[in-house]
């Protein structure tokens, strides 16, 4: 940041030079949260059995399988063999009264 010598300068200078880098903090600022929400917005729909497992905490798959056949949390699509899941539908579990089983499953 430049360095501003106060006793030579009047004060609209100084008001000038305030907001000259009042807004380029805000531009920069403004720069990350687009980048944040990019970012975001580029997060897959679907989730895999791996990625689930890492969001809710749980050390082994077969915690996934248990809360599937008790209705829990059950998978939308398949990639081949494999199990995906909604993103939005693992939020909703963790924000959900189900969250007390993260703990007990398995």
């Amino acid at each position: 940041m430049e360095q501003v010598v106060l006793t030579s300068i009047d004060l609209n200078e100084l008001v000038q030079l305030l907001t000259k880098n009042i807004e380029d903090i805000i531009l920069n600022k403004k720069e990350v949260v687009i980048n944040q929400v990019v970012n975001t917005e580029q997060k897959s729909e679907y989730l895999t059995r791996k990625e689930v497992a890492e969001i809710c905490k749980v050390t082994s798959l077969t915690t996934l399988w248990n809360w599937e056949q008790k209705g829990k949390l059950v998978p939308k699509r398949k990639a081949g063999k494999k199990p995906l899941y909604l993103r939005q539908d693992v939020e909703n579990f963790l924000k959900g009264n189900n969250r007390g089983s993260i703990l007990t499953a398995a």
